[in-house]
């Protein structure tokens, strides 16, 4: 049998051996986790740059996509205003071939109107006149239609600022409308320019303006 003295030995020995395959073990395990953790680490930040990536990706494609409907919108918008520019210009060429055609007409309708009261027995010529004075009427109230469509209750807002003015005054302001110089007004109602200009000024005091208030402007505006 061994002594009590040897098997304290053996079993400091033994204890002794196991602490030591367990420092080893702890050491080995200390190092195998302190690797895993660096890659965790490694992983991880891998992680973080991917999304901070993806996030500036997804900022800049929606940085592009407000750009681009930005841009849009102002192409859309600039297409709408030309359309609608031009639209409107060519309603005024319209209204302007349509007024130089009316106001021809009524040259002759007044020369036609000389003609019959020279021409004509006074019932025929009643009759004559009446008829084409009606016409006449039906052709300015025609044009009168459209020019009110298209700036909006123009003729009622001029009667209603000088409610005095006559058809004639009346037809002024539609040529100062329609963007008619003064010398293709006096030529359209076959008048001199100083006729047209004693006219406008009347129109000024009709429509009592200042002095600094041009009458083209002021018509404009309406």
């Amino acid at each position: 049998m061994l002594s009590t003295h040897t098997l304290y030995l053996y079993i400091s020995v033994l204890l002794l051996v196991l602490l030591l395959v367990f420092i080893i073990l702890f050491f080995k395990n200390k190092k195998r986790y302190k690797s895993r953790l660096e890659l965790l680490k490694f992983s991880i930040n891998d992680e973080k740059a991917l999304l901070k990536q993806a996030y500036s990706v997804i900022e800049k494609q929606k940085a592009d996509y407000k750009t681009l409907k930005e841009t849009t919108e102002k192409k859309i918008s600039a297409s709408q205003k030309d359309f609608q520019h031009n639209l409107e210009q060519a309603v005024i060429e319209e209204l302007r071939y349509e007024l130089i055609q009316l106001l021809e007409k009524e040259k002759y309708i007044l020369l036609l109107s000389k003609v019959i009261s020279e021409g004509f027995q006074k019932k025929e010529h009643d009759a004559l006149l009446k008829s084409v004075k009606k016409q006449s009427r039906q052709l300015w109230n025609n044009f009168n239609l459209r020019i009110n469509f298209h700036f909006k209750d123009f003729h009622s807002q001029l009667l209603e600022k000088a409610p005095k003015i006559n058809n004639t005054e009346l037809k002024i302001c539609n040529l100062l409308k329609l963007n008619f110089t003064s010398k293709e007004i006096a030529e359209l109602l076959n008048i001199t320019e100083g006729s047209l200009n004693v006219t406008r000024h009347r129109m000024r005091k009709k429509f009592d303006l200042d002095r600094d208030v041009n009458l083209v402007e002021f018509i404009n505006s309406i």
